[in-house]
């Protein structure tokens, strides 16, 4: 068994390793001497020797950590990012690494079974839409719930997407409706049903109160009214469900169908053209920033570095995976990725901007993941089919 000693020279020395870790990463790599052998019982001719050495060692451990400290506070006050440390399956991780690694169950919401979607609002409030219809809504960051009531007549809300000015837009199954919220989710209004859609799968923001939304029959709406009004644009992805939108900035927006195409719209989802080269099922898509997007598919996940022009398939450590219907991007290099089927349940997390994945393990006893929402502040939530429960990751 350690004694108290050797444990304290223990996490001394994993401290000690975590400093210089982290600031292998910065331009300005300062030293941590290496603090001697801790003093043992099993030999004790020699450990008083053993103790004054480790207790001398100590000042001048305690001023190198405290340079490295004065470093952290003048890099923070510069704009840089104060580093802190973790650990995933052994290695060692930033702070701001750690987004979606460690993952609370916050239980089934009422009697729900699915939870479909989910967006942020900002300012702590969070909703989350179901295969029942019903919209679910936090205002403390996901913590806790409480059920707005059904849409309408409608189940399956598909789609959510946060539109700035407590504008929200919700798209629903049964019926192909959308229904508009001016109170970030607390109250809703029926905006009618998209042309002949039967369901309205997808929806994002474009920024300067442009929204698009996909239907299932190739159908691209679009609203520059905030959603107040909408056109139809008519057959984007003819006989293929818009499963999937993606706005990435500049005007760019992506549409990822069920027929392996992602189509692409350089002007705020006006006109759209097939140029990417996926030929799978797009069931997500994700904006990493600086070009860089996530497209979740079938045993594989697929990285564009140009805006989604081109893709190339990631396939290491997700060949077992049935398919991905949602990746979520946490900042700082990190993605998280939602799978379902059998195995499913999983998070997959890559911490270089979708290049590599590893496997985070199932939620509970969960196998569908069809939602993953970021709040900031390092708070994500995962929405699940088969339990109708809401998953927090907060680190």
């Amino acid at each position: 068994m350690l004694s108290v000693t050797q444990l304290m020279q223990y996490a001394v020395s994993k401290l000690r390793d975590l400093l210089k870790n982290i600031f292998s990463r910065k331009e300005n790599i300062m030293t941590i001497t290496a603090l001697p052998a801790a003093p043992s019982r099993t030999t004790p001719a020699t450990f008083a020797a053993q103790a004054d050495a480790f207790i001398a060692a100590l000042p001048n451990f305690v001023t190198e950590a405290n340079a490295q400290a004065a470093l952290i506070n003048a890099q923070a006050a510069n704009g840089q990012a104060a580093y802190e440390v973790g650990i995933e399956n052994g290695d060692l991780i930033s702070l701001l690494e750690s987004g979606g690694l460690i993952w609370t169950d916050l239980g089934q919401q009422g009697s729900e079974t699915e939870i479909l979607s989910s967006c942020y609002c900002g300012n702590g409030i969070a909703i989350v839409g179901t295969g029942t219809g019903h919209i679910w809504r936090s205002d403390d960051y996901g913590a806790t719930w409480s059920d707005i009531g059904q849409l309408g007549s409608v189940t399956d809300i598909y789609s959510l997407c946060y539109c700035g000015n407590g504008i929200v837009i919700a798209g629903t199954g049964n019926g192909g409706k959308v229904y508009r919220s001016d109170d970030s989710g607390a109250t809703w209004s029926d905006k009618g049903r998209m042309g002949t859609e039967t369901s309205i799968l997808s929806c994002c923001y474009c920024g300067d109160k442009k929204i698009v939304v996909g239907g299932n029959s190739g159908k691209i709406y679009r609203s520059t009214t905030h959603g107040a009004t909408w056109s139809d644009l008519g057959l984007v992805a003819p006989g293929l469900d818009i499963h999937s939108l993606c706005y990435c900035g500049n005007g760019y927006t992506l549409a990822g169908t069920d027929g392996g195409k992602i189509f692409i719209s350089n002007n705020y989802g006006l006109y759209w053209n097939d140029d990417s080269n996926i030929s799978d099922y797009i069931y997500s898509l994700c904006y990493c920033g600086n070009g860089i997007v996530i497209a979740g598919c079938s045993n594989k996940i697929y990285r564009s570095l140009d805006y989604g022009f081109t893709f190339t398939a990631i396939t290491t450590n997700l060949s077992e995976v049935p398919y991905f219907p949602s990746v979520c991007y946490l900042g700082n290099g990190v993605v998280i990725a939602g799978t379902s089927g059998n195995p499913g349940g999983n998070i997959f997390r890559s911490l270089d901007y979708g290049a590599t994945w590893s496997n985070n393990g199932v939620l509970g006893t969960e196998v569908n993941v069809p939602t993953l929402c970021y709040l900031g502040n390092g708070i994500a939530l995962a929405g699940t089919s088969t339990g109708g429960k809401i998953y927090r990751s907060i680190y």
